[in-house]
């Protein structure tokens, strides 16, 4: 099986997200979401952007749909934000440890 990769267009340009790392997605509000990764450690994504709480569950979902669909010449499935999710942007994604903030607190 080959390696996918979802792709988010943000602030710091375009950023990419093995698709099948994603664990689950949580959203936070309207400007916050994570994205929990499988085998790494209590680690996840820390999604920054505007317009998260409706969307955004709903079109990564999408992407990683095609993504598993899609034939090994095209390893890449974008995010996209378009029709009635237009407001929707990411602007940053930070990776962060979650055992490592909660020893230092």
């Amino acid at each position: 099986m080959m390696l996918k990769f979802l792709e988010f267009q943000t602030k710091q340009g375009n950023q990419q997200l093995a698709a099948d790392s994603i664990l689950y997605i949580e959203v936070v509000d309207d400007n916050a979401a994570y994205i929990y990764l499988k085998n790494a450690n209590n680690s996840r994504i820390v999604v920054q952007g505007t317009g998260l709480e409706g969307p955004f569950v709903k079109v990564v979902q999408d992407a990683l749909y095609l993504a598993a669909t899609t034939n090994w010449m095209k390893p890449i499935a974008k995010v996209v934000f378009d029709g009635p999710y237009l407001g929707t942007s990411v602007e940053t994604l930070t990776l962060q440890c979650i055992s490592c903030k909660e020893a230092s607190q």
